[in-house]
């Protein structure tokens, strides 16, 4: 039988990975959540991560790159 269940635990403070119990657990203040993963979940959910940090370094680069752009132009016009 599958069990599934939403947390809406808040703002994630830290977490831990074990070296030894191939457990995770991810704190929320006071509480937390743990949970097993084998190597090959744990792989994938770095490839995940590192994927989504990516993106998120891609559009902020993106970003500074319009709002150099768009302050050169300013700057030429105001020449």
């Amino acid at each position: 039988m599958d069990i599934s269940q939403h947390v809406d635990a808040g703002k994630l403070t830290s977490c831990y990975v074990s070296g030894w119990s191939e457990e995770v657990t991810l704190h929320f203040g006071k509480d937390q959540i743990k949970f097993k993963v084998d190597e090959t979940q744990l792989r994938e959910l770095a490839k995940d991560i590192a994927e989504r940090i990516k993106t998120i370094d891609e559009e902020r680069a993106a970003e500074v790159e319009k709002l150099l752009s768009e302050k050169e132009e300013n700057e030429q016009a105001a020449d």
